[in-house]
Order: structure tokens, then sequence, then C-alpha cells
């Protein structure tokens, strides 16, 4: 494969006629020269000795020339001078001159002539900002840009000691040595990713060895836009296009990724229907048997079959598993028109499959958001919403109701959604009523959840309309016959034991699998496991063998030593690793994530809270964490982060609940040590330099924590956060500063797209609007303005600052002042004053299910709350009861 030539220019100046001389100036660009040179940039000469202005200025220019494949990262360490009256900056020779140095002219060189190499500028300077912010680069800011730039300094700040030189230097020899994270997929690591690493370097030496701040700046662009740009190859980068798949998606997937909803999750239909993990080489053939009866009724179903009957939902139940995900992946790899053909090996065989739809959405729920379901829906039906109107649930519904063709919604793990009582509750159980005019179904909608109490509503709709299917219910006979099936078919996928000489030991190991995993009779209340997950995993432990096991009885005891249950597995496995202290840490560690996972950086920094006592106190070092990861990867799921960092988490829902059933105290252990990071005593928040996992997910570990008040109340954990995660937890603000915060929050006028420093000065206006100078004194953007007035009313805060849905609400008064009643979540009922937003009374819980209907009204004279329950049940409280 071509690869453009990478040149480095690292320049520096030490002692000057008319300024202070800068000695760590040599060695600080020598380190950076090293670094650049280990990730295969040959070297340009420098000039000798200390260099004049114009001799600078020449080497700059010399190395800007060449064909505009090439490469090229320039790097300056000397004085920089603003000049006041122009805004120009210039590089500083050791003569004091400075004619032929103008920074701005070094960029237009390379942007005027497209002819030109695609050149980095490293610039170590005071003032270094002044040149990632100059007015034409905005035409270029949508990434169309030759020459880039990354900064030392703000346009107004020093830069001292040459710290970023060295910062950017340790960070460069880390991504070479393999030690950045970077996930094996990325060929190229974003920009984005070296500048923020790069911030946290310096930000971490200079709390170490004290001095001023300094800011790190890029120039111009909105990262989630970054071209691919090859400044920085990823030596761990592999050439296999499954690499770049979540959970192992075969090369034929890839082309058509493009334009599969990211929700959809094609990774995980894949996997699941495949049956077993992808192994190097191996073909994209699905060892998916059994579950016949509901395959078709699924099938037929979903190609229209019963639409006179009105069901608009067939559930698929079962415990931890018991094949949910293998059969709803199934059915959608078949039906997706993206993913029909490419798949076709994974589902060809099965009894029964539904046509091509292309009404057809498909969504795995697990750490989803209701809303991001929603729009995941919406768009992958190309529906748009009407003007004035965004999406909510009624508004997809509407839409669908409205379609000449009927949508087929499949939405698999739905008691793994970021709230599953709400998925439920406002979109399925709401989706699964809704009717056409003709009285048909608004969608046919195929879910799958665990068979959990709080699901009942759900289950109980499923079972009225002889739409459930109970993959629990299945005989162990049958189950037997399908395991045998299933594991004589994994085998012969192998390139060994699919050979004649193995027939018997297949044939054996099948049948004794089948008889362990499928009893006649278990003992009571004991759940089956996760029959087909374990009974790979005697198929994997044989395949991964040295030599193939030849002898019927060797491999019999083999099969019959599997663990029944999916964390027995892994306490067997994490017993015969031996000697790796930090292993159950990161593991458990680990237990505690969200979305889609953590990075190695924060599993190192969450591990010593869950280490053992005697454990090296100064914590595991990088090749600890990731020898832990890589011994563990058969429990682990990987994905790539925003920036390209690898996220791991574990592949089973049961393994978490096992770990942190060990650590009671987990959420607030986690939470101490990412507070203990993000905020260390005594010093500033460092949120701009965090991980983009602490931006997303850090409130819901406070949630978990019950210390969301403390985030809430730092402005500058506001100013950096992911409003996605954020905004829906602002309603849990309880003591007054962050219920104030959270006020500001709601009101100001931003989203996931608009970068912190803008949304630092929208918070601040709108603190001072929301009269409160305190948080606006500490939201100070560091620029020439700060705000000091607004025009405009505070925002209400009759909901109490609460965000949770609200899904019945009343008004009435109680001796003589208005009182807001409501129901806001978990069925409990809350009582605030509306011109305050206090709570006038605890919250009430009611035993009749989630609450329809409010109605506050008078009685002989007392004021009474009327409760219409979701049982049917209508209940009358006195409020003088309820103490208000």
């Amino acid at each position: 494969m071509w690869q453009p030539v990478r040149h480095a220019l690292t320049l520096s100046v030490s002692r000057f006629a008319d300024a202070p001389d800068l000695p760590f100036a040599p060695a600080a660009a020598a380190e950076l020269a090293s670094a650049l040179v280990s990730l295969g940039y040959a070297a340009i000469p420098a000039p000798a000795g200390e260099p004049t202005g114009a001799v600078l200025g020449a080497a700059v220019h010399s190395a800007l020339t060449g064909p505009p494949e090439d490469v090229v990262i320039v790097h300056v360490l000397t004085h920089g001078e603003l000049i006041e009256h122009t805004g120009s900056l210039y590089a500083v020779g050791s003569d004091g001159k400075h004619e032929s140095t103008e920074v701005e002219s070094w960029l237009k060189a390379v942007e005027d002539f497209r002819d030109r190499p695609l050149v980095l500028f490293l610039l170590d300077l005071c003032h270094a900002g002044t040149a990632a912010r100059l007015s034409w680069q905005l035409r270029t800011a949508g990434g169309g840009a030759r020459a880039w730039v990354l900064a030392a300094a703000g346009p107004a700040e020093a830069a001292f000691g040459g710290r970023f030189t060295s910062s950017a230097a340790a960070v460069l020899r880390r991504l070479a040595e393999g030690r950045l994270g970077i996930d094996p997929s990325v060929r190229h690591v974003r920009l984005g990713t070296i500048v923020q690493a790069t911030r946290i370097e310096l930000t971490d030496r200079r709390r170490a060895a004290g001095g001023f701040d300094q800011t790190i700046m890029a120039t111009v662009l909105d990262l989630a836009e970054e071209p691919d740009l090859p400044f920085f190859v990823n030596p761990g980068y592999r050439e296999d296009p499954r690499d770049r798949l979540r959970d192992a998606v075969d090369e034929a997937i890839r082309p058509f990724l493009a334009e599969v909803d990211p929700a959809l999750d094609p990774a995980h239909f894949v996997g699941r229907a495949r049956g077993r993990r992808l192994g190097p080489g191996d073909p994209l053939l699905g060892s998916f048997c059994g579950r016949g009866e509901q395959l078709r009724n699924l099938a037929d179903w979903m190609d229209g079959a019963g639409a006179g009957t009105g069901a608009g939902l067939h559930l698929v139940i079962g415990s931890a598993g018991t094949g949910k995900s293998a059969l709803l992946g199934v059915l959608v790899c078949a039906a997706h028109p993206v993913l029909s053909e490419p798949t076709r090996g994974l589902w060809h065989h099965v009894a029964a499959v539904p046509s091509v739809n292309d009404a057809l959405a498909a969504i795995h729920a697990r750490q989803r958001t209701l809303q991001q379901i929603i729009e995941s829906l919406a768009a992958q039906l190309l529906m748009r919403p009407r003007a004035g109107e965004s999406w909510t649930a009624a508004v997809l519904i509407s839409e669908m109701r409205g379609r000449s063709s009927v949508p087929v919604v499949v939405i698999d793990a739905v008691d793994e959604a970021a709230a599953p009582l709400e998925l439920v509750n406002d979109l399925l159980l709401p989706l699964a009523r809704a009717r056409r005019t003709d009285g048909t179904a608004a969608c046919r909608l195929v879910a799958s959840v665990r068979p959990w109490p709080e699901f009942g509503d759900l289950v109980q709709w499923a079972r009225r309309g002889r739409t459930l299917v109970d993959l629990d219910a299945i005989p162990s006979g049958e189950l037997r016959t399908d395991l045998r099936e299933y594991v004589a078919g994994l085998l012969r996928s192998s390139t060994v034991y699919r050979r004649f000489a193995y027939r018997q030991v297949c044939g054996a190991v099948a049948a004794a699998v089948a008889e362990t995993l499928a009893p006649d009779a278990l003992p009571d209340g004991e759940p089956r496991w996760a029959p087909y997950l374990l009974a790979g995993v005697v198929v994997q432990e044989l395949v991964d063998r040295p030599e193939p096991v030849t002898a019927v009885e060797t491999a019999v005891r083999v099969a019959k030593a599997v663990p029944l249950t999916v964390p027995d597995l892994l306490d067997r496995d994490l017993s015969a690793l031996g000697d790796r202290p930090w292993l159950r840490p990161a593991l458990s560690a680990l237990a505690f994530g969200y979305g889609d996972g953590m990075p190695a950086r924060v599993v190192a920094l969450l591990a010593p809270g869950f280490a053992e006592v005697g454990t090296d106190p100064a914590g595991p070092s990088g090749n600890d964490i990731a020898d832990a990861l890589d011994s563990a990867s058969f429990y682990l799921r990987r994905s790539v982060d925003v920036d390209g960092t690898t996220l791991y988490r574990l592949f089973h829902h049961s393994l978490p609940e096992r770990l942190r059933g060990r650590h009671p105290d987990g959420p607030s252990v986690v939470m101490h040590r990412l507070m203990g990071w993000a905020r260390p005593a005594g010093l500033p928040a460092r949120w701009d330099a965090s991980e983009p996992y602490l931006l997303r997910h850090a409130i819901q570990h406070a949630v978990e924590a019950d210390d969301v008040d403390r985030l809430l109340s730092d402005p500058e954990f506001l100013v950096h956060a992911d409003p996605v995660t954020l905004t829906p937890e602002l309603g849990r603000a309880g003591d007054d500063r962050a219920r104030r915060a959270a006020a500001v929050y709601r009101a100001a006028r931003h989203d996931g797209t608009t970068r912190p420093a803008v949304r630092r000065r929208v918070l601040a206006v709108e603190a001072i609007r929301q009269r409160d100078p305190e948080m606006a004194r500490r939201l100070r953007p560091s620029s020439i303005w700060e705000p000091i007035w607004a025009r405009g009313t505070p925002h209400p805060t009759a909901s109490g600052g609460r965000t949770t849905p609200v899904w019945a609400v009343a008004f009435t008064h109680v001796d003589g002042r208005p009182v807001v009643s409501a129901q806001v979540e978990h069925g409990a009922l809350s009582f605030w004053e509306p011109a305050t937003g206090k709570a006038v009374a605890d919250p009430l819980f009611t035993e009749s299910g989630r609450v329809r209907t409010l109605a506050g009204t008078q009685v002989d004279g007392h004021p009474v709350l009327v409760i219409g329950s979701e049982d049917g049940s209508v209940r009358a409280w006195d409020f003088v009861r309820l103490k208000l």
C-alpha cells in the first residue's frame, strides 16, 4: 500500500542577544525529534548552532517545499513576539531579529500553494495560539486546510519551560510504543486525540512542578468532522477489516455499514446470528440451529401473517443466555435490506426467515436512551418531523400510523436500555396499542427482554395476545437436540474438527454438552444459564488447544467440566490465570462502566479502588492494565471511542452483576476516584483535559453514587460535559446551588455540537440572567469580556427543577397556598410550591401501579387528591393526611 513520505524539522533557539535564554530548548527539541523518528518521520537537518532570525525563517520555508503527497511536521521552540497593533506573531532568532519569521507567512506559504505538502506546525512560542485563530482559517474550518497548527499557549498567554514540547514528545512516544490506547482498527490517529492527550500530559506536568497555566490550542475545526489526517500513523494498526467492526463482524459487512443507522448495531445482530465469535480467516457461516417453531412464527408475522388480529407486539423472553439475541439476530440479518445479502451465510440454513423489508428498523437497546431510540427508529424509517416538531414517542407513533406500509420494528435487549421502564411505558406499550384507521396495528413490533417482574405489563400484553415467545419454556429434550446440533455445527466449522478422523470426538462432545447443560430437572429455583454461550465455550476450549483432542474420553471430560453459569466460568478462568494482581480490579472497574465501555486509562484510574490490601500502592502501570485486559479478552467486547481509543466492556450482563455484588460500595469508590482525578485537592478542575468517557458518563456515575449535586455545582463540569447524558439528569439536583446551576444549564441555548468555549459564554450570560452572579464569576471566560448584565426573566422553577418524565399533574390549594402534585418517576407522587419549586411533602408511593391521571378538588371544604392508576383503581387522598 502506498504511504506518503514523512519529514520532520525541529528547530530550537536557546541563546539570545537581547532576550532571556532558554537553556531547556535543545534537549526538549531533541526529545521531540526522537519521538517523531520513532513514528516513521525522516529528520530534516536543522541549521548548526543558534539560528538567527534569517536562518530560522529560511529553514522553515525550505521544509515547506515538496510534492502535495508528502507529510511534513515543523516544530519551533523559541521566543514569540506579538506585534500589538497588527496582531502579527513572529518567532525570534538568536540575534533578536524576526523579519523573515512571521508565522502567518509560513501558513500561507502552504495554503496559497496547493501543490505543497500537508504540514503540521508545532509551535512552542509565547502567544502561539494567535496562529490558530487567524480570520481566514475559518474558511477552511470544514476540514480543507493544508496547514495545521498545534500551539503551546493562547493568543494572550506565555509558554513556559518547553513544557508543550516535552509533553508532545511524551505523548508521541506512548503512541509509538502502543501505550496511547488507540484501537487497532484506527489507521491514522485523530489530531484531536493528540491534542487532548498533550493537554492532559501538560496539565499533569504543570501540577507536579508548579507554574502558570497555558492553554494548548489547535486549528479551528469541528473535531466531530475532523478529516482523516495522516500526520500520526497508528503503529498498532492491523490490516483486518474485522477489527474495524464491533463484535467481529465479517469483512463482507463493512461496505454496507455506512448505510446502516449506528443504533442498528449490525455487529451485535450479525455476531448473535453467527452463534459464535469469528476467528482470523473464518468464513461468515452461521451456527444458529433449532428454535424452528419460534422462527417460523416470528418470520411469518413480520411478513404480514395475522394482520387482521390487530396484534402489535411479539415479545421474546428468556433468562440470560437462552438465545434471545441470536433469534432476533437471524431475523434482522435476513430481513434488513443492507445486511441480508452479505450475511446470507448466517441464515440461509435455518428453519424460516422473513423477507427483505425496506420498512424494517432495528435497535440494540443496550445503554441507549429513549430519545436515542426514537430518533434512530425515525432515521432508519426515513421519517422527517413536521415543521416545528421534534421527535417524541407520540410524534413517532403518529407518523407510523400514517405510513402507507406497516413498519417492522425490532428492539433487542430492552432490559439493558439506559431507562428500561421509560422505554417500555413511553414507547413499547403505546406502540403495541397504536392502531391505524382500519383497526390494524400501527407497526409490527418484535422485542426481547428478560422476564423480570418490572416488565410484567409488557409480558402480560403479549400473553393476552398470544404473541409471547418464552425461550425458558422450551422442553429439555428439545433443547438437548438443539444443543447437540449447535455444538456439532461449531466443531464442523473449525479447520481441524471438520475432518473425518474427529467424527466420533465431535459426536461425543455434542452429546455430553447437551446432557450437561440441558438436564431433565434443575434444582428448585435455579435458572438455566446461557446454554448456547456455555456450549460455545467448550468448543472454543477444544479449538484453542495446541493439539487437537483425539480420545473420546478426554473430549467428554472437557465437555462435562464446563461450569454451569457464566460467572462461575469467569471465576474458574481467573483462578487459572495466576499471579496477575490487577486482573480482578480491572474487571471490577469495568463492571461499573456505562455506554460502550471504558478506555484502558479510566480502568487504570479506577482499578486501585478495587484492589486487595497489599497491592502496589503506586497503582497499575499501563502495561499492567494492558496485560489484564488481554488475559481476560474472552470476557470482553471492544469498540472504538470518538477519539479512536479502544473501549472495553464485559460481554455478558451476568458478569457485571456478579462483580458488582462483591463491591456494594463500588459506585462510591468509582465516584471518589473520578473526582480525585478531576478535582485534586487545592487545584483547579481538569475537566478540559478529561477522557471522552468521563465527559459522557461522569454524571451517570454520580447518579449511582447519589452524588449529583457535587457535579452540577461545578461550572467547569457543566462547560465540558456531554449534554446528551447530562441533560436528562438535571432534575436530580438536590441542594439550592445545584438546582440553580441546573436551571441555568437547562435554559441556556446549547447542544452537543456547541464548543466548550462557546458553552462557557452562553452559560455565563444565562447565569447573569438567572441572577446568579457567583456562577457567572466562576464561569468567567478567559477573554477580554465578561457578562455583567442580561435582560430577561429567570427560568421558572415550578417543576422543582426536574426534567424526568411527568406522567400526571394536578393543581389545587391547600390552606390557601397553591400546590402542584405530579407523578414524575417510579410511581412516586411529588408535591411542590409552584412559586419556589420547593417540595412541600415527602413523596407518596402508591401500590396500584403507574398513575395515569390526577385531579385536585374540594370535598366538604377539604382539599382532596384523586388518583387514577393503570390497574383501573381510583383513589382519593385527603391532603391533610399527606401533612402538606
